[in-house]
């Protein structure tokens, strides 16, 4: 479980068909551009995605506590546990 009371870890600028799935990326910020970014199954508890999101997949990846305030375009999230604890269909 990650630690709130650490600095964030950053995960920034401009990624491009690169995958991060299955990677324990809690409390992280995500800003910047991510097109065609795999996150599928990422452990991303308590982190901001802020950045824009084009076709990147979150399927069934742990968004709980999340703060989502980004932009998101052609985005999956079937599967994903979502920042209230529901899952998405």
């Amino acid at each position: 479980m990650f630690n709130r009371k650490q600095a964030p870890m950053r995960l920034q600028g401009e990624h491009i068909s690169v995958s991060y799935a299955h990677q324990d990326l809690a409390g992280y910020v995500l800003s910047g551009s991510f097109t065609d970014v795999d996150f599928r199954g990422c452990d991303l508890r308590g982190a901001r995605l802020i950045g824009a999101f084009t076709g990147v997949d979150f399927r069934h990846a742990d968004l709980r506590d999340a703060v989502i305030d980004g932009h998101f375009c052609g985005t999956h999230f079937e599967g994903a546990l979502m920042p209230d604890g529901s899952r998405y269909k």
